[in-house]
């Protein structure tokens, strides 16, 4: 089966994935050491299980890198995994803002913390 005739009879990007995967004779640990990802992660993708790489951002990159890798047309593959996923591009989802808007929160905690204790230190050895 050719890579186009997989893009023809497969509805999602993750089964076009896993029919070039098969058609190619390679197994998942084979994708995924090739990938330098984990087993689990190229499963997810072909079963468009997105959420296992927790944020749709790095899925389609993910998709995109695992697409180039089997020779698939990346317009077709990001065509159909925007279908899925239309907020997947542009904006963030409201929970992925939340948590965009949250790390540097932790990061000003940190660093308070450590002047804090440095602050500290000089104070004592004084």
């Amino acid at each position: 089966m050719t890579i186009k005739e997989t893009t023809v009879h497969a509805t999602s990007p993750g089964a076009v994935l896993r029919l070039a995967r098969e058609s190619r004779e390679l197994s998942v640990r084979e994708v995924a050491d090739q990938l330098n990802w984990l087993p689990n992660w190229v499963s997810a993708i072909e079963a468009d299980k997105y959420e296992a790489v927790r944020n749709l951002a790095f899925a389609r990159g993910y998709v995109k890198a695992y697409g180039r890798l089997m020779l698939v047309p990346e317009s077709e593959l990001m065509r159909m995994f925007d279908e899925l996923h239309p907020t997947s591009r542009g904006k963030l989802s409201a929970a992925n803002a939340d948590d965009a808007e949250a790390i540097p929160q932790h990061y000003v905690l940190a660093s308070v913390v450590v002047v804090v204790i440095v602050i500290g230190i000089v104070v004592f050895l004084l």
